[in-house]
């Protein structure tokens, strides 16, 4: 199993994230959905063996290196990354499964609302790992784990950081 780490909204809560990578120490890629790009690139900086993909979020407007969107590929599954307010996510998800439709994505990762979300609609993977640093509509912050296994089957969990 491939396993993923996917964490947003961390908004300088760099021990909680740093603690969580200890616990899951066995991540093979980890993916951070903005709201602090810095804490993202902190990340990578620690994890210089693990693959590190990150995008900037509304609160990251001084962060030049981060793209608003990315597309990546892992183990051969698409994934489009973003933090969610271009797409309007705290209103509606249209447009968002808009763009995962014509990307031909399979999974479409987004933060912003601080609220966890995992749906599938058909073959296509929802995800918004919530907030490491201001949980909403949870007691306790929250991340999401994606496994892959060896079919090529998408496994996810959504979890409380206690």
């Amino acid at each position: 199993m491939y396993k993923i780490l996917v964490v947003s909204d961390t908004h300088k809560a760099i021990g909680n994230l740093i603690d969580l990578m200890t616990r899951v120490n066995d991540a093979d890629h980890i993916i951070h959905l903005g709201d602090l790009a810095e804490d993202a690139e902190i990340v990578q900086n620690l994890c210089r063996d693990i693959p590190v993909d990150y995008v900037r979020g509304n609160c990251d407007s001084f962060s030049q290196k981060a793209p608003g969107t990315k597309s990546v590929e892992i183990q051969g599954k698409r994934f489009l990354l973003t933090h969610g307010d271009a797409y309007g996510v705290k209103t509606s998800l249209r447009q968002l499964k808009q763009a995962a439709k014509e990307q031909e994505v399979d999974v479409a990762l987004f933060g912003h609302t601080h609220i966890p979300y995992c749906e599938w609609e058909e073959d296509l993977l929802f995800l918004n790992p919530g907030s490491m640093a201001i949980p909403k509509k949870t007691k306790h912050p929250t991340f999401a784990l994606i496994q892959i296994d060896d079919k090529g089957k998408i496994h996810t969990a959504l979890q409380e950081y206690k």
